[in-house]
């Protein structure tokens, strides 16, 4: 059986499942490995390895380093390498120069520049000369393939696997307590942001407006980041009726949640580089998954999916937070049937990455 390796320097349990929904699509024709930077006791796989788990995993910039040796002495037993982003980017370029009969997959997540990522120059820069050249690309929007394309002169297709989720979500129905999160007495619909407290997330601009909606929208946010600042949120909305701030949860809890929401809310400021005009966030697609109309910043790709299927609104240049989601009451909710319904005959990971998974499939018979 063909061996295939997957190779990540991110933390795979959250935004990066995708890369664990590919390795499920390609079992049974391939024994597919993970290789990423969550630690083994907290993925339950056989088929997963971490470089945390390393003698050098606890010292980041010995583990950035000796990670990238641990790649090209791993990678030479694997007949297809994929390699999520630009990390082992160099490495598998030596390798596809090494061992000619080696198939390279690069699988896109992020998109990176130098002046937002300027710790990166040197490696855009080796990326800008060789970009075209592993055996297939993958990008997780349309319209960010299309800037790839344009802005790295790469002439071969780029495939498209958006950062969507299974429609199999494990215990999504599980009996857990959700009462506590979201009893606020009332019966208006709920708003529920999930993600950073990060500056692209634009927490200010939506917070700002959360008085203005108390008679409108209960709001409920589950921040992860700087636990300072999420305990500053929490006290500063501790006496206000229609808002709750929470820290993160683990995520079986996180989508029960959801499902009892009407509203999802994501935003990434699409003024703050290219990786945010181009926002193509796993969150959206867990929103619409659970039925939720989504309020979303104005990003470049994910706007379209969202206005095309009516799935929500995008908040318009120079358009207040509390104005969109006012827009979005009175044009009126969709049912929760519809937007699933949207998300399981267009969106959800098994539909989706079909073309994708039959070309790496002609990798695996054609080796």
């Amino acid at each position: 059986m063909k061996k295939i390796g997957i190779f990540t320097y991110h933390n795979v349990k959250n935004a990066y499942a995708c890369l664990f929904y590919l390795q499920k699509a390609l079992q049974g024709s391939a024994e597919v490995d993970i290789w990423g930077l969550t630690s083994q006791q907290e993925i339950s796989s056989d088929h997963y390895y971490s470089f945390l788990d390393t003698w050098y995993g606890k010292i980041p910039k010995v583990r950035a380093v000796l990670s990238k040796i641990y790649f090209l002495m791993k990678a030479k037993r694997y007949d297809i390498i994929i390699v999520n982003d630009l990390e082992f980017f160099v490495e598998g370029i030596i390798v596809k120069h090494i061992y000619k009969n080696k198939v390279l997959i690069h699988y896109n997540t992020e998109l990176y520049n130098e002046k937002d990522y300027p710790t990166y120059r040197y490696l855009l820069k080796f990326y800008e000369n060789h970009a075209d050249e592993p055996d297939m690309i993958i990008d997780c929007l349309r319209e960010r393939a299309r800037y790839r394309s344009k802005k790295y002169g790469i002439k071969q297709p780029i495939y498209i696997i958006h950062n969507t989720i299974s429609d199999n979500v494990e215990d999504v129905n599980a009996n857990v307590d959700i009462d506590k999160y979201l009893n606020f007495g009332n019966k208006l619909p709920i708003a529920i942001y999930a993600g950073g407290i990060n500056d692209d997330r634009g927490l200010q601009f939506i917070l700002k407006d959360i008085l203005q909606l108390r008679e409108k929208v209960n709001f409920v946010f589950f921040l992860y980041g700087d636990d300072t600042l999420i305990d500053k949120l929490k006290n500063q909305f501790v006496n206000v009726g229609n808002c709750r701030v929470y820290g993160a949860v683990e995520r079986k809890l996180l989508l029960n949640i959801m499902r009892c929401c009407s509203i999802g809310i994501q935003y990434y400021d699409p003024t703050m580089g290219v990786n945010q005009y181009y926002a193509a966030p796993s969150k959206f697609y867990e929103y619409v998954a659970m039925g939720l109309n989504v309020v979303s910043s104005n990003n470049e790709g994910i706007n379209h999916v969202i206005e095309e299927n009516k799935l929500g609104i995008c908040i318009q240049d120079q358009e207040s937070f509390a104005d969109a989601v006012q827009r979005l009451l009175k044009q009126g909710l969709k049912s929760r049937e519809y937007i699933y319904q949207i998300f399981v005959s267009k969106l959800f990971y098994e539909v989706d990455s079909q073309e994708a998974i039959r070309k790496i499939g002609k990798f695996i018979s054609d080796r």
